[in-house]
């Protein structure tokens, strides 16, 4: 029985391929894209020697030969016009007719668009921030004590100006962990916009992860910001009191450094004689209650 059925897949498989074969030995008519790069070998930084289209090709060939051609088409050709950078325009037919481009077994039947428009812009580089892309999921009890330190936090583009005047900021690929409790590093390959380069293509990135805790501080003193002699204010109560939450290292020494403030000009544009307070707190530090939740205020000019 076992020989039976193996000699029933042999037969199967072997059909199979003889069709596969026939079939990918007729022709066809084919429709694809390709990315064309012109390159020059101008040295002068005033000029770009880059520019990029995408062409659609109407290709007749054997179908194995297609084949090939469409595993091959996302990759990018490059038309090299050599130390000519005053040609504006360029065949592309001729081109790849001239210097057998695609295999002379399959016929171009027809290129759109057929001629490409040639232009250079001057080269210039910019200094961007690096932005970290991410995506962390921590245990319970854990916090993301700080924004994620990146080395180097700022890198320079360099490419065609259009593009680069286009560019402030480069992100990194998305990095992503799950389940952490712990602070970590990771390198992260930066994202290019196309037509855009850096001398470096990654960068570091610090996460601190920290234990979170609550921390309550009474008797907090509120001060005016931008205060004149012309007023004279009171508040009612003087001091407050706040609960924050934030990584134990973070907190730890931030009892005596918390400072709540009001600023004059919105005491002055306040109509209803109450106030909530604003705290000077680390990035990533939260409030969680304050005690009275609205201040009463009494301002009057001296």
């Amino acid at each position: 029985m076992k020989n039976k059925f193996s000699t029933y897949i042999i037969i199967v498989l072997l059909s199979i391929g003889i069709w596969f074969y026939v079939t990918m030995s007729k022709e066809y008519i084919y429709e694809l894209q390709i990315p064309i790069t012109i390159t020059t070998n101008n040295k002068d930084s005033k000029t770009t020697n880059i520019i990029d289209s995408l062409i659609t090709f109407k290709l007749k060939g054997e179908g194995w030969r297609l084949l090939s051609i469409y595993f091959t088409s996302k990759q990018t050709i490059s038309i090299d016009l050599g130390n000519d950078t005053t040609r504006t325009t360029i065949d592309v037919m001729e081109y790849f007719n001239q210097n057998d481009i695609i295999s002379s077994k399959v016929q171009i039947l027809n290129i759109f668009p057929r001629v490409l428009k040639i232009k250079y812009e001057k080269i210039i580089t910019k200094k961007v921030k690096v932005i970290p892309n991410y995506s962390i999921n921590l245990q319970d009890g854990y916090i993301l004590a700080n924004e994620p330190k990146i080395i180097p936090e700022s890198i320079e583009v360099k490419g065609r100006e259009s593009i680069i005047r286009k560019i402030n900021s480069i992100s990194t690929q998305k990095i992503f962990f799950s389940d952490v409790k712990e602070s970590f590093t990771q390198d992260a390959e930066l994202n290019f916009p196309k037509g855009s380069s850096a001398s470096i293509n990654s960068v570091n990135v610090s996460f601190d992860i920290q234990q979170m805790v609550d921390l309550e501080i009474r008797d907090v003193p509120i001060e005016i910001k931008n205060n004149t002699k012309l007023f004279q204010v009171t508040f009612i109560p003087e001091k407050v009191d706040v609960k924050i939450r934030g990584g134990i290292n973070n907190l730890a020494n931030l009892k005596n450094k918390v400072n709540a403030y009001v600023y004059l000009e919105e005491l002055l544009n306040d109509t209803t004689s109450y106030i909530i307070p604003k705290f000077n707190l680390p990035d990533n530090v939260k409030i969680i209650e304050i005690n009275p939740t609205k201040v009463r205020y009494l301002i009057r000019k001296n």
